[in-house]
């Protein structure tokens, strides 16, 4: 077991997370119950999954906790992406897909152990 707050990958999405709150505080006030907290909750859950993953028995465990928070990766990257038809006007909502639109805004990388995987940014 490893504490969670030493990963790198954890680290980098924490200060994900908090990218993710300051650019959509500015979002309309109609949206912070429905699109906004959707974002934050998806968000939340990548620094968490791998949080929890950390504390588990082995690697094989974490991996799956990894999995997990790169799912959370795909989610963002549909509520962005759907964002930016429900809320014209969110410039920030064109930030995590990058200006070619390929990539999640941060993709977990496995490099077969998972203590050693990473978070990668993507045109944020």
């Amino acid at each position: 077991m490893q504490d969670f707050k030493n990963l790198q990958v954890w680290q980098k999405s924490h200060s994900f997370v908090l990218d993710v709150y300051a650019k959509t505080a500015n979002f309309p006030s109609t949206e912070m119950y429905g699109l906004v907290s959707q974002i934050r909750r998806a968000a939340v859950s990548i620094p968490s999954n791998i949080a929890e993953g950390s504390s588990r028995g082995g690697d094989k465990e974490f991996a799956q906790f990894l999995r997990i928070a790169c799912g959370s990766t795909s989610e963002l990257e549909y509520l962005y992406f759907g964002g930016r038809s429900c809320v014209p006007g969110q410039a920030e909502l064109d930030g995590p897909r990058g200006s070619s639109g390929g990539n999640p805004p941060y993709v977990v990388r496995f490099t077969g152990n998972p203590q050693n995987s990473e978070l990668i940014a993507h045109g944020w």
